[in-house]
């Protein structure tokens, strides 16, 4: 699975991670303004409320997201990206 954080500063961190390896060199780079504004729209139009799904099951082939947004932690699954 890939792991990709999205700071709110802009800064973005993304790992592939292997159960047969520990330590997965991280990637790092920077949103550029225009996209990390574009990005926090999309967070903050979205409908969050009973979004939270701990415990849920990843789809096969699908996506778990675990959003920290002011202090919240949401966790919710998707069977795709669209």
């Amino acid at each position: 699975p890939d792991d990709v954080a999205v700071y709110s500063d802009g800064r973005v961190a993304y790992r592939l991670l292997l159960h047969t390896k520990v330590n997965m060199k991280v990637r790092r780079t920077r949103l550029s303004p225009a996209a990390l504004a574009t990005l926090k729209q999309l967070v903050s139009g979205a409908r969050l409320d009973g979004a939270d799904r701990a415990g849920s099951t990843q789809p096969r082939n699908g996506f778990t997201y675990l959003l920290r947004i002011d202090g919240q932690s949401i966790t919710t699954v998707d069977g795709r990206l669209k």
